[in-house]
Formats: structure tokens, C-alpha cells, sequence
């Protein structure tokens, strides 16, 4: 009979314990309740039954788990939703920002070089003194290549000579960039200067530099006999070699 008693107040109080666990448990809140996202205000009391609630702050967006683009979110204005701007593009290029803009963009250990090549614009008719401006490396999404023509020469059987335009190739003949213009060039030290801002270039190799050729577009007014007629043609003119890499929005 005894056992019996003893077996019965065993069970009871494992059943009290337990019991009075489950009520202890149920009136007080976790260690935490941090979901991670910034635009909730976290908190556990008795109005919620001690579980954890999560309301949303008002006005708040950075930092609630989505990169919502749509009202200006990015990398650089919030790095919590969109994921940090940083990290190399190659030994030339990194990404960085740029007025809250992710970019590809020179490291500063890049040493920027300014060269200057110098050719001849020259025919049997004329003679014009070409000099190229260029970066080193040359950022073939926003560089710019500036030419400056002056005329040293012209033979007086031609008149109305013009430029026409540049194009910017590389060996390969692949187009960097070309401009259009009607610059006319009628006595001996006639100048002007043009400058060619690089855009869209594809295929970048930052393993070697490469060769660019420039082509002047001309033409001009040749007399034959009494009359004149309109010649038109283009000369190519090589520059660098310099080395190529793309930093620009990404």
C-alpha cells in the first residue's frame, strides 16, 4: 500500500514541476527578440502573451531586408539592403561610389600619365601639324582624346580646305568613338582643337597595351583648269600604344 503512495507522489510532483515550468515559461519573454531588420521595433510583454512582435517603423526603409530601387535604394545609399560597393574589377579598376552612385572606377595607386603624340597631317597639297592629348591608362568609358591641328602649308591650286571629322579604332579595327565637324583651314597657322569623349567601348584586354589609330577625315576644292572640283579623303594617324580599361557605371 505504501508503494502504491509513493509511486502516486512521485508522479505528482514530476507533474507539479513540470507544470509549474510550462507556467513560468509561458509568462516570460525570450532572450531576444532581434529579427535583424532595422525598420521593425522589436519588442515582448504581456500584451503580447510574452512572444515577440515586430512593428514596422514608419518612414523607415534602409535596413528592412529589400533593395527597393524603385525610391533610390542602392549600394551606396544603403549598403544593408543592396549589398556593399566595394571589391576589385581587376588590378586597374575597383568599384567605389560616386554621388550615391556605384561605380568601376581607377584605384588611387593607378598612376594617371597625360601623353602627347606628334604627327602629320600630309598630302602633296598640304600640311597640317596634329598633336594627340591622352590619358595612360585610358578609360575608354569617360577619357577624353583631345587633337589640336594647326596648318603649316598649302599649295594655292586648292582652296576650302576643311576637316571633316575623327575615328577613334584600335588595331584591331574595332570603333572607339568618331565626331563630325566642318573646321576650315585657310591660311598658314590656321588652328583649332577637337576633343573625342570615349563612350561604350567593349572589348577591353588589361594584359597588354594596345595600338590606336586615329583617322582624320579632310577634303577640299582642287582646280582643274578653270574650274574646281571637290576632293574628299582621310588620313590614319597611330597613336600610343596605351593601355585600355573600362571604369563607368556598373
Amino acid at each position: 500500500m505504501n508503494n502504491g503512495n509513493n509511486k502516486f507522489k512521485f508522479y505528482f510532483i514530476i507533474f507539479l514541476v513540470a507544470s509549474i515550468f510550462v507556467l513560468a515559461s509561458c509568462s516570460r519573454c525570450p532572450k531576444s527578440c532581434n529579427d535583424f531588420n532595422d525598420c521593425t521595433r522589436d519588442f515582448c510583454d504581456k500584451d503580447t502573451g510574452y512572444a515577440c512582435a515586430h512593428h514596422k517603423i514608419d518612414g523607415c526603409t534602409c535596413g528592412d531586408k529589400e533593395c527597393e530601387k524603385d525610391i533610390g535604394e542602392n549600394e551606396c545609399t544603403c549598403a544593408k539592403d543592396c549589398g556593399k560597393c566595394t571589391g576589385n574589377v581587376n588590378d586597374y579598376v575597383e568599384k567605389g561610389c560616386v554621388d550615391d552612385i556605384c561605380i568601376s572606377k581607377l584605384k588611387d595607386s593607378v598612376e594617371l600619365l597625360t601623353q602627347t603624340a606628334v604627327r602629320e597631317v600630309k598630302t602633296s597639297y598640304f600640311n597640317i601639324d596634329l598633336k594627340i592629348t591622352y590619358d595612360d591608362p585610358l578609360n575608354v568609358e569617360s577619357s577624353e582624346v583631345t587633337s589640336e591641328f594647326r596648318l603649316e602649308d598649302i599649295n594655292p591650286a586648292i582652296k576650302d580646305l576643311k576637316l571633316t571629322g575623327i575615328t577613334i579604332y584600335d588595331d584591331k579595327q574595332i570603333l572607339m568613338n568618331e565626331i563630325l565637324f566642318s573646321e576650315k583651314m585657310d591660311s598658314i597657322k590656321d588652328s583649332f582643337k577637337k576633343t573625342v569623349v570615349l563612350k561604350g567601348y567593349q572589348v577591353v584586354d588589361v594584359k597588354k597595351k594596345k595600338t590606336l589609330f586615329m583617322d582624320i577625315a579632310y577634303e577640299y576644292e582642287q582646280k582643274y583648269g578653270d574650274t574646281y572640283k571637290t576632293i574628299r579623303s582621310s588620313q590614319k594617324q597611330k597613336f600610343g600604344p596605351v593601355l585600355l580599361v573600362s571604369a563607368g557605371t556598373i
